[in-house]
């Protein structure tokens, strides 16, 4: 029976999709979505899904599993033939007509028509606010706003680190947060290792990923699991 309960409503619209090839956007997105729904499908109250245009919504389970999946969203098209970005809204509240058998469009309620509201002001502001340069095109709207600007802090510090990769080294970036060493890599685009170290140092990989670490240490830390209590009560 479908039901109004307090959830997470994460939305994701892609950048400029109009510049982007449709059918290799189309496959991306399609791609994405497989990806999300087979590998994370434990993080979501829904399936994920394509709307509007190039939009995804999502519905995460929770604050810490919202974040993990804009992290590899982000991640997931480093080493694919589309350059596909995304602005996102996470936001918190009444969603009604949740059900097993529910889809994202039948659903109704304040949480959902907050996040409307605040991808299109976000669409509006371009990739950044000048009102508020931390925002970036990451908001998170949350009753804590001393959390939501943490985090929007967070991946705008790692938006700015991205934003300096060349897009012919976006499948060695996506090699390297992934774990591959010096060694391997530069068997596999022909670098010598000093190459490849160098590489690395010039974006900013090991700072890539303190920040990626400092988010999911904020996730798993009692800082976040307080201002989640704050947030339910």
């Amino acid at each position: 029976m479908a039901r109004s309960a307090d959830h997470f409503v994460l939305f994701a619209d892609v950048i400029a999709s109009r510049q982007i090839d449709p059918k290799a956007l189309a496959a991306g997105l399609k791609a994405l979505l497989n990806h999300l729904r087979q590998r994370r499908r434990a993080c979501f109250v829904l399936p994920p899904m394509r709307s509007l245009g190039d939009e995804l919504q999502m519905m995460p389970v929770s604050l810490a599993e919202g974040l993990r999946v804009m992290l590899e969203m982000e991640e997931f098209f480093l080493a694919r033939p589309a350059e596909v970005g995304f602005r996102y809204v996470l936001t918190y509240g009444a969603v009604n007509g949740v059900a097993v058998d529910a889809e994202m469009t039948s659903l109704t309620g304040p949480a959902l028509i907050r996040a409307r509201e605040l991808i299109n002001e976000n669409k509006r502001q371009g990739d950044y606010s000048t009102q508020d340069i931390r925002r970036g095109r990451t908001w998170i709207d949350l009753p804590s706003e001393q959390a939501g600007r943490m985090i929007e802090a967070v991946f705008y510090a790692l938006d700015m680190i991205r934003r300096g990769w060349k897009r012919d080294h976006h499948a060695m970036a996506a090699l390297m947060i992934g774990g591959a060493g010096d060694g391997d890599i530069a068997a596999r685009f022909d670098y010598t290792r000093a190459a490849v170290w160098k590489r690395r140092q010039r974006m900013q990989i090991h700072n890539y990923l303190k920040l990626r670490a400092l988010l999911k240490d904020m996730t798993d830390a009692a800082i976040i699991e307080n201002l989640i209590h704050e947030i339910k009560r």
